[in-house]
């Protein structure tokens, strides 16, 4: 009789391990920070994001990237260092351990960057670059923090809606092309909807949303151009009228 299930081999106990290793040392790095409602614990938001890489079926290095994506935006420098750390002793190899590393680096935006429109469109720039798994992480993000902003505020600013439809517009090609198109259809529908996740999944009409979703973006990449006006249109029209007036009082 085995020592374990047979799923559980060495390759796999090692993941396993790798990922809670990653839960722990995210949520002590988070330890004290809140969510903008100052009553959620941030740790929660990684923990969501892993859960949706997980759902559309990321990898181990995947969870564990989603686990780590804030801790060098929004933690101190002694915790980044504790990171680089921590990720080079992973039970996983060279090549995991770097794509992790990478993932996490592009997800990042950066402080040295002025503006937030700035910050995450360098951010997405180097997510391109990135190993495709960084592309599923950031869709699985933004889904989180477009519903997270959903119930807190009941509404969404036009600069989120703007920089949502840019996180869409960067990535969908790359979506589709390895493989995380569910997630991106999830982003789109969730986008063009005010109806809550719950809702959107079992919802007959998901694929009504994601079409119109794909029509709107369409639209945005390629606005229609206005007819110029004539000029001096008004200017033409008063000097006519004037001449009229004049005839009859003559």
């Amino acid at each position: 009789m085995p020592d374990h299930a047979d799923f559980l081999d060495h390759n796999t106990l090692h993941r396993l391990f790798a990922i809670k290793s990653a839960a722990d040392h995210a949520s002590r790095a988070h330890n004290g920070q809140f969510r903008k409602d100052r009553r959620t614990p941030f740790i929660i938001h990684p923990a969501r994001v892993a859960g949706l890489v997980n759902v559309f079926n990321g990898s181990h290095v995947a969870v564990i990237s989603a686990w780590l994506h804030d801790v060098y935006e929004d933690c101190t420098p002694e915790w980044i260092t504790a990171t680089d750390l921590f990720v080079s002793h992973l039970p996983l190899s060279d090549d995991e351990k770097s794509d992790i590393s990478a993932i996490v680096d592009a997800m990042t935006k950066k402080n040295t960057i002025a503006g937030k429109a700035a910050k995450l469109s360098d951010s997405l720039d180097r997510i391109l670059d990135a190993p495709p798994e960084a592309t599923l992480v950031k869709i699985c993000d933004r889904i989180d923090n477009f519903l997270d902003s959903a119930d807190r505020n009941g509404g969404f600013t036009k600069r989120y809606l703007t920089s949502t439809d840019e996180v869409i517009r960067k990535l969908e090609t790359r979506a589709s092309l390895y493989g995380y198109n569910d997630a991106m259809d999830m982003l789109m529908g969730i986008r063009m909807t005010d109806l809550k996740i719950e809702e959107i999944i079992n919802s007959s009409h998901q694929e009504e949303i994601v079409k119109r979703a794909r029509v709107f973006l369409t639209k945005e990449r390629h606005p229609r151009k206005r007819p110029a006006k004539p000029r001096n249109t008004l200017r033409n029209q008063g000097t006519r009228t004037t001449r009229v007036l004049r005839k009859k009082r003559n």
